[in-house]
């Protein structure tokens, strides 16, 4: 029986589709973070604007205003955690998807070293170096699904976030 050994999340990772889902979601997390600043940033100065209204508005119309503040603040919580959770759905499903394409190549590679069995290498104590076949698979992946595929494995904010959305 012929062994090899492969580190499957390595492989993934070093992938030009991996590397190229890694970007995009830098790319998008930032993007988010500026947005979620800019709002912080517009919330925080209507706090300012109403602390200095508190003493010439009457009562009434002051705590009226804070009412409003606040659902809007909640609002914009909300409003955050729910980019952060569909961030976190889409990239995690497109992942999955790698996955998904990877293990058919996985699977010729196997054939083309004549291998039976392919191990994790992260499971194994100990390999020799000639059974580690994680660039074999790293460069059939790149041919396969070269980095413009990540784009493709990615599904839409709306499918990510809507109940039972994710993988395509």
């Amino acid at each position: 029986m012929r062994l090899i050994v492969v580190d499957w999340e390595a492989a993934l990772a070093q992938s030009q589709a991996g590397r190229a889902l890694d970007a995009l979601e830098r790319n998008e997390r930032r993007e988010a973070r500026a947005t979620l600043d800019a709002l912080k940033a517009a919330l925080e100065a209507e706090e300012a604007e109403l602390t200095a209204l508190k003493d010439t508005l009457p009562r009434a119309d002051f705590d009226e205003r804070v009412r409003d503040f606040d659902q809007r603040v909640r609002r914009a919580r909300r409003s955050a955690q729910e980019i952060s959770a569909s961030l976190q759905s889409r990239f995690s499903a497109a992942r999955e998807a790698l996955r998904g394409l990877a293990l058919p190549e996985l699977q010729a590679v196997m054939a083309e070293l004549d291998a039976d069995v392919a191990l994790d290498a992260r499971r194994v104590l100990a390999a020799s170096p000639e059974r580690d076949a994680t660039e074999a698979l790293v460069d059939r992946l790149d041919a396969a699904h070269p980095a413009q595929r990540a784009l493709e494995l990615l599904p839409p904010p709306e499918a990510a976030a809507a109940p039972g959305g994710g993988a395509p």
